[in-house]
């Protein structure tokens, strides 16, 4: 009887620990610091769950490593959290933080360029959102596609605008090659297996040029086309977009000097495309490109609210011009 009765408080005993054991683990996964912290950190590849679980204390986003140890160990997360960058807030606790972790949600940066930017439009826009600095984009640009679809070829006209998340800590290479595939993706859905890449090439210049030229999606097609039609008689583009681009962009009105300047990308002087790209044209100029409108129209004029005037004949450019120019 003596001997059931110390079995039993023995027991007892037993449960007591265990159970006095679990209240604490499970007090010690809920505690959180007593400074609230929301922080960026970086896990190092090959980091052990201990070395994660100090460097979370250290950044004040745990009160307590060895609860998170526990804690990863028991619900299968050791040996499982992933390296890269995250942004933690200690308020999440424990479980949400190793949950994070173990499924590599790691912190990303969203921006958008818009259609038509340039190389140094596009590297502006990403300084000013804190995701590469102006230097080291247009660096990797000049290394070119890191995919190398584009040997020897300027990335001028193929960083496609277009919103983009990336993580935190991508690279310029990455960035690139992202806007880049992007590229892709839309070229490969718009134009013909059979495009060559010097097709390709000559393709996206002639919708760059649209893509500064128009401002109406169902324009494009009649400005392509119109493009297409000179190209077709020897004519001259005179694309005042090329020649702001030869000038280097700030460029508010055109002057006569200026339509003379000395660049194989003014094509008031030089005959036929430019030899690149003057900007990253969008999906509606590269479809208008690769199927330009049925017309005849030779030229167009700019009716100053975003739409315009096409005309077959120079006299009816003139007249649209000079009706252009009439006082209201």
């Amino acid at each position: 009887m003596k001997r059931g009765v110390i079995a039993l408080i023995g027991a007892a005993a037993v449960v007591a620990a265990v159970y006095g054991t679990y209240r604490y683990y499970l007090a010690q996964v809920r505690r959180t610091p007593v400074t609230p912290a929301v922080k960026t950190v970086t896990i190092p590849a090959g980091y052990t769950t201990a070395e994660i679980a100090s460097l979370l204390a250290e950044e004040g986003l745990i009160a307590e490593p060895r609860a998170f140890v526990w804690y990863c160990r028991l619900n299968g997360f050791d040996g499982k959290l992933q390296a890269g960058r995250y942004e933690l807030s200690s308020e999440e606790g424990i479980p949400a933080l190793a949950a994070t972790l173990a499924a590599g949600r790691v912190r990303v940066v969203r921006f958008t360029i818009p259609e038509g930017y340039t190389k140094e439009k596009t590297a502006a826009a990403l300084e000013a959102a804190g995701v590469c600095p102006v230097p080291e984009f247009l660096a990797a640009c000049d290394r070119g596609d890191p995919r190398g679809r584009l040997p020897g070829e300027d990335l001028e006209g193929y960083l496609f605008g277009d919103t983009y998340e990336v993580e935190a800590d991508a690279g310029a290479d990455e960035i690139v090659a992202t806007m880049v595939d992007r590229f892709f993706e839309v070229w490969e859905a718009e134009a013909a297996p059979e495009v060559s890449s010097r097709a390709r090439g000559e393709v996206v210049t002639l919708a760059s040029i649209v893509e500064r030229e128009a401002m109406l999606d169902e324009e494009r097609p009649l400005v392509a086309s119109v493009f297409h039609n000179r190209l077709a008689r020897g004519m001259r583009l005179e694309s005042c977009a090329t020649v702001i681009y030869a000038l280097g962009g700030d460029v508010e009105r055109l002057t006569i000097q200026d339509l003379q300047v000395d660049s194989p990308y003014n094509t008031y002087v030089n005959g036929g495309l430019p030899p690149g790209p003057i900007c990253s044209p969008g999906r509606a100029s590269l479809r208008a490109a690769l199927n330009p409108a049925a017309t005849d129209y030779l030229f167009f004029v700019s009716n100053g609210d975003g739409s315009h005037t096409f005309s077959r004949t120079l006299r009816g450019h003139l007249t649209a011009r000079a009706n252009k120019e009439k006082p209201n």
